[in-house]
């Protein structure tokens, strides 16, 4: 993963699962965002705030109505694609059982174990270009499972700066 401008953000639309996108933000080097940085990251971009009508390159800010540039200058952090949050999987449900849906994603033919649950959803933040009127720095989906592949849900990765 590399942070480039005028690049295409990482989605379903590649075959990503978000099983894919921890293993390649942990690959890089880097973290999955919490939601707390991503409410931080995002903060001036306006509700209501959408891209072109699919996901957009970094940079690319026409149809938006100004530039969306966050107050901590970060690029599109809402309206262009959904971004998981890290270390959000839950359960929202109490009659869980056996199942082996989140085999998923660039590596799905492999099987890799089940998961004991009924309703696990993700975290993910920001909206995309749909979400005409509800997209904007605090736009957050709790109702979306671990294992989708989704054209409109990519990833943003964090680094933390080398202290001594």
């Amino acid at each position: 993963m590399l942070s480039a401008y005028n690049a295409i953000p990482l989605t379903g639309t590649d075959g990503y699962a978000y099983y894919d996108y921890r293993r390649l933000v942990r690959n890089s080097g880097m973290r999955l965002i919490t939601l707390d940085e991503a409410l931080i990251m995002a903060y001036g971009v306006p509700q209501g705030a959408t891209g072109l009508s699919g996901r957009t390159n970094t940079g690319q800010h026409t149809d938006y109505g100004f530039e969306c540039v966050s107050c901590l200058n970060i690029d599109q952090p809402s309206g262009n694609v959904w971004q998981l949050i890290g270390n959000s999987i839950f359960d929202r449900n109490s009659s869980p059982g056996w199942s082996d849906e989140q085999n998923v994603g660039k590596d799905g033919s492999e099987d890799h174990g089940q998961i004991y649950q009924d309703e696990a959803r993700v975290a993910i933040f920001g909206g995309y270009w749909v979400y005409t009127s509800q997209a904007g720095a605090r736009c957050l989906n709790l109702n979306v499972t671990p294992w989708y592949v989704l054209a409109t849900t990519g990833v943003r990765a964090a680094c933390d700066s080398l202290r001594h």
